[in-house]
């Protein structure tokens, strides 16, 4: 059994191979994995922990069963679950138990937490079933023109990447608390920045004032070094902050919460400026002068 587990840890997948006996089933929460299934899992597994070491304990035999607890270490190099790489050192532990026929394994049954490790890496998944993943698109469009009806602020959420600063527009930003001092935030996983906000945890979000349309547009859009001829500067934190804001927050991301596409990205506050400029104003696709606004009758 620890020969198979060694066979793993040093990504010797040909030898891992001949300890498993035709026909062999693993058997999991989300369901029955055949050999192929399963070496594939490991492997894109070993992609992205490419350091993983195993330790094998409290062994309990019998006729034809193996019960062990197993742990495990690494390091986080390469993509999980969506999760682009974070560079953290991560843990995990579980139990397994195998059916042994003939000194090949038959049959796995194995149990583990995999909240544990995500935890580990900052984000806490959300559990989707399969019939809620889906919606058709006329339900989509039905909500999209909800959204529309719903003004926003602009904001550009920054933070660096070594000495590269990056950036987007958000708009999808909201208050959770105030005591203790937390804001949300959800990025796209497609966007270009989304793995810098697991590289690091230190970002700035950056209220756009009225006259700042032409910043807004500029991180709207994929690519290119959206910083250019826009004045800024690195805050206590060390995450870039944009000039001419109505206002500017600093903050320390906790939790990273995987929704099917975005990731909601909850902040402790640590700094905050205000200043006497009106917020530009987002509705239904368009940009708009706070200044106009009326108080309601």
């Amino acid at each position: 059994m620890e020969q198979a587990w060694a066979a793993v840890q040093d990504h010797d997948w040909e030898r891992m191979s001949g300890f498993f006996a035709p026909g062999y089933v693993r058997h999991t929460e989300a369901g029955r994995l055949s050999f192929e299934v399963f070496q594939r899992l490991l492997q894109a597994e070993h992609a992205a922990f490419p350091d993983t070491r195993f330790e094998l304990s409290d062994f309990i035999t019998g006729p034809d069963r193996v019960a062990f607890r197993w742990a495990s270490s690494a390091t986080h190099l390469g993509p999980y679950l969506d999760v682009p790489p974070t560079g953290r050192s991560v843990t995990a532990s579980g139990l397994t138990m195998s059916r042994v026929d003939g000194g090949k394994i038959v049959e796995d049954w194995t149990s583990w937490n995999k909240h544990e490790l995500l935890a580990t890496l900052g984000i806490i998944p959300i559990e989707t079933s399969p019939a809620a993943a889906g919606a058709d698109g006329a339900a989509a469009e039905a909500l999209r023109a909800v959204h529309r009806k719903f003004p926003t602020g602009v904001t550009i959420v920054t933070t660096m990447e070594g000495a590269t600063p990056a950036g987007l527009a958000v708009n999808a930003f909201s208050s959770v608390s105030l005591d203790p001092a937390l804001v949300l935030f959800c990025v796209g996983r497609s966007s270009q920045t989304y793995p810098r906000l697991f590289a690091g945890d230190a970002v700035g979000v950056n209220v756009l004032a009225r006259d700042q349309r032409d910043v807004a547009e500029r991180f709207a859009v994929s690519g290119g070094d959206k910083f250019e001829r826009v004045e800024w500067s690195l805050g206590s934190s060390g995450a870039p902050l944009l000039a001419g804001c109505a206002a500017r927050l600093e903050g320390v991301i906790e939790t990273r919460i995987a929704a099917p596409t975005h990731t909601i990205f909850i902040t402790r506050v640590t700094e905050t400026e205000t200043f006497e400029r009106e917020p530009l104003i987002y509705l239904g696709g368009s940009y708009f002068d706070s200044r106009g606004l009326e108080p309601a009758s």
